[in-house]
């Protein structure tokens, strides 16, 4: 189970990075310029192209979550992804508080 989400994980942050470079990187300086004009903003239109890229990656990383237990000849449920998801609180050392 561990290596169907290792290897999901590893495509996922090549596939978002890619994502992200191409959607803040999609407009040239003018174009950039005159949406930013008729959004009245800077900060809107930037904001709004993070928005997109991170629920690109919100939706990338649940599909990711559930490929392996499609994938034919997996053994993993979708109980146990829930399961793992809902597990206990992790307890932090004393240590690391100080």
């Amino acid at each position: 189970m561990l290596p169907s989400y290792a290897i999901g994980a590893g495509a996922l942050l090549f596939i978002t990075t890619w994502l992200t470079v191409v959607i803040i990187n999609n407009e040239d300086p003018i174009q950039q310029s005159i949406t930013e004009v008729c959004a009245a903003s800077q900060t809107k239109v930037r904001v709004s192209k993070l928005a997109v890229r991170f629920l690109t990656a919100v939706v990338l990383g649940v599909l990711g979550m559930i490929a392996p237990t499609i994938i034919p000849g997996s053994t993993t449920t979708i109980k146990e992804v829930i399961a793992g998801i809902e597990g206990p609180p992790q307890t932090v050392p004393n240590a690391v508080l100080v």
